[in-house]
C-alpha cells in the first residue's frame, strides 16, 4: 500500500507536533510495525527459492535462499557473495 501525497503531509504535520515523549510513542509504533511486516514477508519465503532485491550502489541483486535468520535472509549469490537482506526486500525471482 502506498501512502498518497495529503496522508505523507499529515504525518509529517504530526511529527512536527510531537513532544519527547510522543515521538518515543511513534518510534515504538514504528518498529513494530516494522517488525510485523518483515515477519508476515518471511513466512513468503523458503530456502532453496531464488529471489532478487535492488541494491541502491549495485542494481539486481540474485541468489539462493541459504538460511532464513531471526531478522533477516541470508542468501547467496552465482558469485558466491552473502548478503542479509530484511524479508520485505526480496522478490521472488
Amino acid at each position: 500500500m502506498n501512502l498518497t501525497s495529503k496522508e505523507i503531509t499529515t504525518i509529517s504535520s504530526i511529527l512536527q507536533k510531537a513532544d519527547g515523549a510522543a515521538m518515543k510513542t511513534i518510534v515504538d509504533m514504528f518498529n513494530e510495525a516494522r517488525k510485523i511486516k518483515n515477519s508476515i514477508s518471511s513466512i513468503e519465503f523458503q530456502v532453496g527459492q531464488n529471489v532478487y532485491f535492488i541494491n541502491k550502489k549495485a542494481g539486481r541483486i540474485e541468489g539462493k535462499i541459504v538460511k532464513k535468520l531471526r531478522t533477516n535472509i541470508q542468501l547467496k549469490t552465482s558469485a558466491g557473495q552473502l548478503w542479509r537482506v530484511t524479508p520485505s526486500l526480496l522478490k521472488r525471482a
